[in-house]
Order: structure tokens, then C-alpha cells, then sequence
């Protein structure tokens, strides 16, 4: 475990219109009690007895030595980000539902979209088996509006109808035989309704359960969400402990409650000040404190008193050498235990990869206990990251780069310092790297982060990552690259900035703002490969993009191509390509700004065509190569508006004349 360096403030996404969500981990049944509605508030913090349910003793004791995969808790209240059954895992990842065999993983299959559907599932974690059939929400990509779908014992998919017409689906659940659909309206108010599942797993009849259900919570009430590692939840509006946990909130500054399923009166638990719920045990709920940048920390809520506990604090993650603002996320929980990922803290000394550590904590008495710390690997061309899922059986499993591919990956409870590969499927990522390394043209990737420190300030002001192509040393010309690149790609002057601008920003407020413009940062600077726009025998051209944010509604961008002669180790310029002018490559792009959409354009075709004049008679393009001809692409803000991203035009081969033979 590190320790030392600073660490970025926790970002955890904060939105209290989403509900609780509730699903089994180990049965397909996902059951829930009815409650009541709120018609008045009672605040009885100091009184909240019988709040919890009644559990009767846990006979299934943990068998892994780590976590208790059948514990009450997490039976009723885990939304796993993986489902097993006996035989396989189901999943999702890019968009889609991916079933892996347990018996032969390298039998991992596409379930959903599959047959050329334009759909993509759009809720990874709301995903319900039951009786041979799976039932997730997906996006119609050609209405772009989310419906329910059913995948059947043999593959088939069929979209579900229901009497809600909505674009949004918040989730759905299934009890008694009957799937439950929970959705938002135009005015943020929940829409729920109940179907029964026929034989075949087409729904039949609606259901008279719960049919009359009241759940208007007042003008400031609305259901919690449960917010759990990447996704905040929100499949069920009612829970297991008799009625719905509601929130009210103005500003940043909110209350908990109850309401009981025999009393329509929302009585009051603690204050929580805008924080988020990351689990629900059978006595606790476990909170995570994210509301400013100077007390992020976890802790519990018993559910009878309103006592609060703190888990983990920022003087105990500095303790173990994170900085108080570290990335942190719940992964899993039982009912005496709840696990945490934490990624090392960045310094100023680059690193090449993130690493993250999986902490135990008990919630009883708080005690610490580091299981395991995880690499994530480094993917040049898709920015997925380290995707933890959560304990299975067999282990802690997740997502990761590795070998040149993303995998699904698991650390078994009995050496949970290995990496074991268990399958590596095509996920339907689109990758040119695997090319590129054929040339022998590889990626150097530096991560690192500058903060501003005193006696009320431990904050990111800055942070870096670059992803940096690197050329085979068989040239002058590369070697020049190689080393060029890395040192116009030297952020510490300003990360230095940024680090001066918070020190005069601090000595002039108070250091307790509500809004504060230490708010702003972090500053940040990206680097990486953007792909690869062509490749023969002899020549590649290949694309990096960076972007960088300075504060304001969005940072700013650019790309930069390369054009690579492999054989002679040489990087070409334009005129090494074609043998037109510079000023007959103007008039050749200019006579193909038509095919532009000129409502994209600031200045219509006739200014555009006069601005390209004017710009580039006398400097170069930023220009690249593609199978069909010579491609220039022009900047944000330069002739169209931001959100447009860098146009290009392409100037057909046949148009021009080539100085190297292509195709080869």
C-alpha cells in the first residue's frame, strides 16, 4: 500500500431523483414488502425504533474466509455488477450482455444486441434471470427511448410492451411471478406497474398488487438511490424493511427518512447533507460523504437510533498513506462487512499504470483489513479502465486489460495476489493497436498529479495522462519522435500554474465556502492515441488526440497525424506524398467544402472556402491519409462551432498526383 503522495478529491455522482435498488444475487427471484406514502414529515431522529426488519439468524455461514455471499443484506439489497448461476456468468460490458461458461470460458457469447438489432443495453446492472429467461433494459438506438427486453432459453430477443409510454426506464423488478417497471414521468414522478409472467416468459395480465400504491412523497421528498461503485442504482422504490427510504433537499443540504408500510407519515432518520447511500444492511445504511472537498468519508447509520459511525475518515485514509480526497468506491457488502476500491494516490512523479487496493472494513468496530491491490492495465485505444465487478463464488472478479485484450479476470479467495485470465473474448472493441505493433510502434503511458496543500487545503490542482505512441529506434527520424514528443509533453510548468493560482485563490476566502472556487479544479491534460487512418506494407499514418480544461463549461482539443514511411524510417511531409503545390492543394480542398453540411459551417460555403484561402496559402494543413485520398481536418471554433468537433474534408486520390505508391 503507498505511502505517501496526495491524492484527487472523490467524485461520486450525486443524484437524489433516482430510487433504491434491490436485487438477488443468488436466486431469480427478486422479491419486495408494499409500503405506504408520505402525507406528513415527523422528524423522530432520536426515536426510530422497528424502523428495521426482523431477520432471523443467517444459518449459511461465509465459506470463502472473506464475504458472505449469502448474507440477508446482500441477498436483498445488492445489485451485482456480475450474475452467476451454476453454469455461467452474465455480465455487461461496451454496451452489451455477455454470457461466459463456467466449464469452458472461452465459450463467452454476445446474448444482447444480437441479429444485427441497433439496441444496447443501457442498464449494466439491472439484469433479472428467471425461470430460463433474462429480462434487462435496453436503448432503441433508432428512437434512442428505452423499453424492456426478454432473452429467452434459446437466444431469441423480444421487446416487451407495457401500458407506460416513457423515454426513460429507471429499472425493474420481479416479485410473486410478476415483473414490476419503474419509470420516471415528464414531472420527475415515478410511474410503477406489474405484470405477470406467462409460461413462456412474455408478460400476460397487469397485476392487481400494488395497484393502489400512493407514491406522491410531498414537493421535496423523493425515493434514495443507492449509489454503488461506477452506476447509482435504481431498479426499486420499495425495500424489504417495510417501506421506502426517502430523502428531502434543498441546496446541498438533506435529510433521511422513512415511510413505514402501515404509516403514511415519513419519519425522520438523520440529516445527511446531500450524501449518498452506498448500502443498505439489515440495521445500517452505510453512506458515503461527498459534499465538499474537505470531509469525504464512509460511514454507517444505525437504522433504529439514527447513530452515526464513521468507517473510514480522512485523518485514517492519510494515515494509511491516501490523501483525504482519494477515489474510493463500495464494490460489495454483507451484513458485517462492506468492501471499498481505493486507488493509490498520484504525485508528481509519473506512474505508468493506476493501481487500486480492495479494503474490508468491518462495521462493527471499523477495523481495516487490506485484501488485495489490483494493476489496471493500460488500453492505448479504448479508455475503459479497471471495471471491479464484485465477489462471485470462485472470487473477486472484474474486467481488466490484459494481454493486448480486455478480459474477464478473478483473484481466487485462496491466493487473492494472482491475476488469472478466465476468458478473453472479442467484445466487439475496435482496436488497431495489435497493427501497430507489428510495425514495432509501441505506447508509453504516465499518469501523475500536482496538489495544493495547507492547513485547510489538500486539493488537486492539477492532473496528467498521457498515453504516448513510440517508434522503433531504426532511424534518426524516430528516435527524434520519440524523444520530441515526450518533451513537448513535459506538463509540470503548468501544473506548476495551477498549483500557484490555488495558493492566491485560498489566501483570499474562507476556507469553508459553500462555493468555493477551489471548486474548479482540477485542471487536467490528456494525451493519447486516437487511431489509425491508414496502413500498408511501407506506410502508417496514425492520430493522437489531446484535450485540456482550464476551467468553463468544457476544455479544448486537437488532433495530430503522423504520416510514417516504415521501410526508410522517415515521417513525411505533404509534399513528400503529392506533387501538387501547396496553393493547388488549397483550391482542391476548397472545391470540397460542399461536402460540408453548410448549416455546420459559421460562414456558409463561400466564406468558409475564402477563410481556407486566406489560413493555409501559407501554412500547412493538419492533414492525413485514408484509403480513399488525403484527408485535412481543421480545428475546433476554426469554421464551425464546438460541438461539431473537427471537420474534415477528403481530397480523392484520383485527384491528385502521388509521389509514393499506396496499397501495397
Amino acid at each position: 500500500m503507498s505511502k505517501n503522495g496526495k491524492f484527487s478529491r472523490l467524485f461520486l455522482t450525486t443524484s437524489l431523483t433516482l430510487t433504491l435498488s434491490l436485487c438477488s444475487c443468488t436466486s431469480p427471484m427478486i422479491g419486495f414488502k408494499e409500503s405506504g406514502s408520505s402525507s406528513s414529515i415527523t422528524d423522530n431522529s432520536s426515536d426510530n425504533s422497528n424502523l428495521a426488519a426482523s431477520f432471523g439468524p443467517d444459518t449459511t455461514e461465509a465459506t470463502n474466509g472473506t464475504i458472505n455471499l449469502n448474507s440477508q443484506s446482500r441477498k436483498l439489497n445488492f445489485n451485482e455488477k456480475i450474475k452467476e448461476d451454476e453454469s455461467y456468468y452474465y455480465y455487461c460490458f461496451n454496451s452489451k450482455l455477455w454470457r461466459t461458461s463456467k466449464e469452458n470460458p472461452d465459450e463467452t457469447v454476445c446474448l444482447f444486441p444480437n441479429d444485427g438489432l441497433d439496441l444496447q443495453a443501457s442498464h449494466p446492472d439491472n439484469i433479472l434471470i428467471y425461470n430460463d429467461n433474462i429480462y434487462l433494459i435496453g436503448e432503441d438506438l433508432a428512437d434512442y427511448n428505452e423499453y424492456v427486453y426478454r432473452i429467452d432459453i434459446n437466444g431469441a430477443i423480444s421487446k416487451l410492451s407495457y401500458k407506460t409510454k416513457v423515454g426513460y426506464t429507471s429499472g425493474i423488478d420481479i416479485h410473486n411471478g410478476a415483473l414490476y417497471v419503474y419509470s420516471f414521468d415528464l414531472d420527475n414522478n415515478i410511474l410503477f406497474e406489474g405484470y405477470k409472467i406467462n409460461d413462456d416468459g412474455s408478460l400476460g395480465e397487469e397485476c392487481a398488487d400494488f395497484s393502489d400504491l400512493n407514491l406522491s412523497l410531498g414537493d421535496n421528498l423523493v425515493p434514495v438511490h443507492l449509489d454503488f461503485g461506477d452506476y447509482i442504482y435504481s431498479p426499486s422504490s420499495i425495500d424489504y424493511y417495510g417501506g421506502i427510504y426517502t430523502t428531502d433537499s434543498a441546496g446541498n443540504q438533506a435529510s433521511l427518512y422513512f415511510i413505514p408500510k402501515d404509516n403514511n407519515n415519513a419519519r425522520k432518520i438523520a440529516d445527511i447533507s446531500g450524501d449518498d447511500v452506498a448500502a443498505i444492511t439489515k440495521d445500517k445504511l452505510v453512506m458515503i460523504q461527498s459534499n465538499n472537498l474537505i470531509d469525504n468519508n464512509l460511514y454507517t447509520i444505525d437504522i433504529n437510533s439514527g447513530e452515526r459511525n464513521d468507517l473510514l475518515t480522512k485523518e485514517e485514509l492519510k494515515s494509511m498513506g491516501y490523501a483525504h480526497s482519494s477515489y474510493f468506491s463500495v464494490i460489495d457488502y454483507d451484513d458485517n462487512n462492506i468492501f471499498v476500491m481505493i486507488r493509490h494516490p498520484l504525485t508528481e512523479n509519473p506512474v505508468p499504470n493506476y493501481v487500486y487496493d480492495i479494503l474490508k472494513i468491518s462495521l462493527s468496530d471499523g477495523s481495516i483489513e487490506p485484501l488485495v491491490n489490483i494493476t489496471e492495465g493500460e488500453d492505448p485505444d479504448n479508455d475503459f479502465g479497471l471495471k471491479v465487478l464484485n465477489f462471485t463464488k470462485e472470487g473477486l472478479m472484474y474486467l481488466n486489460y490484459a494481454d493486448s485484450s480486455y478480459s474477464l479476470c478473478y483473484m481466487p479467495y485462496d491466493n487473492m495476489s494472482s491475476q488469472i485470465v478466465l476468458a478473453s473474448p472479442d467484445y466487439g472493441l475496435e482496436s488497431s493497436v495489435g497493427i501497430l505493433e507489428q510495425y514495432g510502434i509501441t505506447f508509453k503511458t504516465l499518469h501523475n498529479a500536482y496538489f495544493y496543500t495547507d492547513d485547510n487545503y489538500d486539493v488537486m490542482t492539477f492532473y496528467s495522462d498521457l498515453v504516448v505512441p513510440q517508434l522503433p529506434a531504426t532511424s534518426d527520424d524516430f528516435i527524434s519522435f520519440n524523444e520530441t514528443i515526450l518533451d513537448n509533453l513535459d506538463v509540470t510548468d503548468m501544473a506548476k500554474s495551477s498549483v500557484k493560482e490555488a495558493g492566491e485563490i485560498a489566501l483570499s476566502q474562507d476556507a469553508y465556502d459553500e462555493y468555493s472556487p477551489m471548486d474548479i479544479y482540477p485542471y487536467n491534460y490528456t494525451y493519447r492515441y486516437a487511431g489509425l487512418s491508414y496502413y500498408d506494407s511501407r506506410y502508417v499514418c496514425l492520430t493522437t488526440s489531446d484535450y485540456q480544461y482550464w476551467g468553463g463549461a468544457h476544455g479544448i482539443g486537437w488532433q495530430y497525424s503522423y504520416t510514417l514511411d516504415m521501410q526508410d524510417g522517415k515521417i513525411l511531409a505533404l509534399s513528400d506524398v503529392i506533387g501538387q503545390s501547396q496553393s493547388e492543394f488549397v483550391e482542391l480542398v476548397c472545391d470540397h467544402v460542399y461536402d460540408l453540411d453548410e448549416g455546420s459551417l459559421f460562414s456558409g460555403y463561400d466564406g468558409t472556402i475564402e477563410q481556407i484561402r486566406d489560413s493555409y496559402t501559407d501554412n500547412d494543413f493538419n492533414w492525413f491519409l485514408t484509403p480513399e485520398g488525403v484527408g485535412v481536418r481543421f480545428a475546433s471554433y476554426e469554421i464551425s462551432p464546438y460541438a461539431e468537433g473537427y471537420p474534415q474534408i477528403i481530397v480523392p486520390y484520383d485527384e491528385l498526383t502521388l509521389l509514393i505508391n499506396l496499397g501495397n
